[in-house]
């Protein structure tokens, strides 16, 4: 199955890289957002995992990875959609019905 990003899914991990590379080691900052990228791929091999959020709409799904981030993303026909990478304690809700109504 394909995965796609959004441009929103882009700019969180950037966001997130810039944020880890203020706080530690650039390398270690690049590091993170591979493993979350590859994470984001290989749910195109196994993409019915996470925890299904019917309340917000019925085909979007979240994936925590290492206790730190989550990944949000809809699950299509034919395609994985990533439509939010967050990190810490953001609030993810209201960011993705945000974006799910732009």
């Amino acid at each position: 199955m394909r995965v796609i990003f959004t441009p929103e899914a882009f700019e969180d991990l950037a966001a997130i890289n810039l944020y880890l590379s203020q706080v530690t080691f650039l390398e270690r900052a690049d590091g993170y957002v591979d493993d979350i990228i590859a994470e984001c791929y290989s749910l195109g091999e196994i993409p019915v995992r996470g925890i299904s959020r019917d309340d917000i709409r019925s085909d979007l799904r979240i994936l925590g990875f290492r206790r730190s981030a989550a990944i949000a993303f809809l699950l299509e026909e034919d395609a994985v959609v990533i439509m939010g990478v967050f990190y810490g304690g953001q609030d993810f809700e209201s960011k993705i019905m945000t974006r799910l109504r732009d």
